[in-house]
């Protein structure tokens, strides 16, 4: 029951509080009702009227669609570090264009590699790639190292090693990219026939049989091979095209293409 007069200074000018449920004598300024803090708790009625589920006052919370989530300058340094991750994950698989299934496992190998510390001194920008390239591989989405890195301006060397310490750590069982699948996409990119991809593709076949290339990059193998296809085939390609399209160097494509002949 809201008070009459001021006890101290008997005055009736007297002003209620519904914010925090106080009264106020307005001539001494004595606070003669104090909130009743169960009964009115001190929250802005905005935000209560925000919520769909109990309001809970809680420090660093805030309310979004009746949900209390805790405010980002509470968050440690690893939790941080974990949502700047995600982040760059989604803005290199945009680029892509890779399926919701892939992201979500390379947010997933990511976000266990944070749980156990990987991360202290490497770039969020280089582990978000090397997951990506991992996730790829576990369900054979031929992307090697050296797209990923033209994507993401990273070097190609640091994603292909930190993938495959990744995977080590996590003991995930990791194959390497088929030249095989390669094949279809390149051939594509440089505008081949039928013809000269069959060819490549027979090529490959031999080199693994004969292990001609042990050790080589997928696609090493795969810039030879339809280099080597497409002149047999009259539909020569400029050693530059091919290393613009497959990541190969200009050297390497010369030297192992005389190997191979």
């Amino acid at each position: 029951m809201k008070p009459e007069y001021c006890p101290e200074c008997r005055s009736t000018n007297l002003k209620s509080i519904d914010l925090r449920g106080e009264v106020v004598c307005m001539s001494c300024g004595l606070v003669i009702d104090e909130a009743n803090f169960e009964i009115n708790p001190f929250v802005a009625t905005a935000l209560k009227n925000r919520a769909s589920l109990p309001f809970l006052s809680k420090a660093g919370s805030k309310v979004e669609n009746g949900r209390i989530f805790k405010n980002t300058w509470l968050y440690s340094t690893n939790e941080k570090n974990t949502l700047n991750g995600l982040s760059e994950i989604d803005l290199i698989a945009e680029k892509l264009n890779l399926p919701t299934y892939v992201v979500d496992e390379a947010k997933i190998i990511f976000k266990q590699i944070m749980e156990k510390k990987y991360s202290w001194g490497r770039g969020l920008a280089y582990l978000g790639c090397s997951c990506i390239y991992l996730a790829c591989n576990i369900f054979k989405l031929p992307k090697t190292a050296n797209e990923i890195s033209l994507y993401s301006s990273l070097n190609r060397y640091y994603i292909a090693k930190y993938a495959k310490n990744i995977a080590k750590k996590l003991y995930l069982d990791i194959e390497r990219i088929d030249p095989l699948d390669l094949i279809p996409r390149f051939a594509s990119n440089l505008d081949l026939s039928q013809k000269t991809l069959i060819d490549a593709n027979e090529l490959i076949i031999k080199i693994k049989e004969e292990d001609l290339l042990v050790g080589r990059r997928p696609e090493t193998i795969t810039a030879v091979a339809l280099y080597l296809a497409s002149i047999k085939n009259g539909e020569t390609r400029t050693q530059r095209e091919i290393t613009n399209n497959t990541g190969v160097a200009e050297r390497t494509l010369r030297n192992i293409s005389k190997l191979i002949k």
